[in-house]
Order: C-alpha cells, then sequence, then structure tokens
C-alpha cells in the first residue's frame, strides 16, 4: 500500500506538476455531504456503505468542524456482501427454478433492483410464500432487445402480451437481500450487517459510543431496498443499550455524496495536503 500512495505522490507532483492535492479515503468526506441534517455535523459517525464488492462499517471522527474527518482504522469492519454478490445470488436462483439467466447480468440486476425488498419477518414471509396465489408473488416481464423500438423489462401488473417471456419472482425477492442480515444463508459465516455495526460501535472508546448510535449514514445501492431501513432499525434496536437513542440517516443522492463534501470541505485549504 505504501508502494502505491509514492507512485501516486509521484505522478501528481512530477508528471502532472500539482502543486497540492489530497489522498484520502472516500469515506472521510460521506459526513459533510447530504447525509446527515444537522449542523454541525455529529462528533462522531458511522458510514455503512453498501456498494457493488462489499459493505463497510466505517467510525469517523469530526473532532475539529470545518476539517477533514479522521477514520477510526482499529473499528472499520466489512461485510463480504455487495451488490454484485446479490445479483449472482439471483441469476443462480431464477436459472435453476425459472429460466436459464446465467449470462444475463444487466437484466437480472434490473429484476433486483424493480423487485426485490428486505422482509422484517423472514420467516413469516417464507410461509406466505407458500400458497400459489399471495400478495408477495410478482411477474417480471422481461426485456425485448428484438422488438422495434425494443421493450424495457418491468413489473406486470396486468395482464402480458403475445410474445413476452415472463419471469416469476416469489420468496427471491426478499431472499437475495436477506443475505446482509444473515450471511450464513448463503453459506458466509460472517455476522449480519445489525452486528457487525454494533460490534465496530462497541469498538469505539465509551465516551463516543452514544453519539456514533444516534449518527449512522447509509449509503450505497443496497440501502436503497425497499425495508431496508426499518429492518435495521428494528435488529440495532435489539443489540444497542437501552439508554442509546438510534438514529438512521440515508444520503438524498449517494452517488454525489462524496464530490458533494470535498465541495464542502476543499475550499479551507488546512484540508489540502502538501
Amino acid at each position: 500500500m505504501h508502494s502505491i500512495q509514492e507512485t501516486y505522490d509521484q505522478m501528481i507532483f512530477e508528471e502532472w506538476e500539482f502543486q497540492s492535492y489530497l489522498r484520502c479515503p472516500s469515506a472521510a468526506f460521506f459526513p459533510y455531504g447530504d447525509i446527515f441534517s444537522s449542523d454541525p455535523q455529529p462528533e462522531c459517525a458511522i458510514i455503512v456503505d453498501s456498494g457493488f464488492s462489499f459493505t463497510h462499517v466505517i467510525p469517523v471522527l469530526n473532532s475539529n468542524p470545518g476539517h477533514l474527518a479522521s477514520i477510526q482504522w482499529p473499528s472499520v469492519r466489512r461485510l463480504d456482501i455487495g451488490g454484485k454478490l446479490l445479483t449472482n445470488k439471483l441469476k443462480e436462483l431464477v436459472s435453476f427454478r425459472h429460466w436459464d439467466m446465467t449470462e444475463s447480468t444487466y437484466i437480472i440486476n434490473q429484476v433486483k433492483e424493480a423487485c426485490c425488498f428486505v422482509s422484517r419477518s423472514w420467516a413469516q414471509d417464507l410461509e406466505i410464500c407458500r400458497a400459489k396465489i399471495n400478495p408477495i408473488a410478482q411477474s417480471y416481464v422481461l426485456p425485448n432487445f428484438g422488438s422495434e423500438p425494443p421493450k424495457p423489462g418491468y413489473i406486470m401488473t396486468s395482464s402480458s402480451q403475445e410474445g413476452d417471456t415472463i419471469l416469476p419472482m416469489n420468496n427471491e425477492r426478499f431472499s437475495i437481500p436477506e443475505a446482509l442480515f444473515s450471511p450464513s444463508h448463503i453459506g458466509l459465516s460472517q455476522t449480519g450487517l445489525p452486528g457487525t455495526i454494533a460490534h465496530s460501535i462497541n469498538s469505539l472508546p465509551e465516551d463516543l459510543r452514544g453519539v456514533a448510535w444516534g449518527n449512522i449514514g447509509l449509503v450505497g445501492g443496497n440501502v436503497l431496498f425497499d425495508g431496508f431501513e426499518q429492518r435495521l432499525l428494528d435488529e440495532l434496536r435489539a443489540l444497542a443499550p437501552d439508554e442509546y437513542e438510534i438514529c438512521l440517516y440515508r444520503a438524498k443522492e449517494y452517488e454525489i455524496s462524496v464530490p458533494h463534501g470535498q465541495f464542502v470541505l476543499l475550499p479551507n485549504p488546512r484540508n489540502v495536503v502538501h
């Protein structure tokens, strides 16, 4: 890692002849983006970044307002589940049960984003899905790229048209996102996201834990699943001490949270490393 940093420095200063630049993890900017509504920003916050490859739980300390937040590296935790793994698991599941979609990763990712949700009661919803007709079951009309004009995929709300290819979605809708909360369901021997967050907070100094429980920021595509926030809040409440308030905040536009934070902080010359 040190050699990579030296290479960056050499490229920036010697080849591109920059006067100065800032090299830091993107998580340090999240608290200054559009996640937290409080002003000034909280002294300590937990950033839950559930993206394409992994889910990271990152405590950040903002002890000096107006300056770049510092990441508490000993308390950072990683869950080896991201959007890519969830899409691949859904692809395997529907290919086994319905249609061969092994070469259709892009389409299955669209199906995941359109149909999947996080269940508040996984066992109860699984029982509901045993009925042939149930309120959870959906039908997704797969896209037809050979038609003129090409037809995008969509959730079927009425009768299908001739030539449509229908993908049934029943317990697949919530079984896939459940991996974030119960990794053992897909064979991973890791603690679920609520427990990972609790482990991270409990490794912080005791005087920061209460603030951390009350300032948990959610970013990344996986936090957009319907029901994600409520399920996470339910399980965190069971893990947190009773005297601590738990507050979850979600980025309004997580794709630009880091640039937003950079825009806020970088005008301060103290945040630039020479």
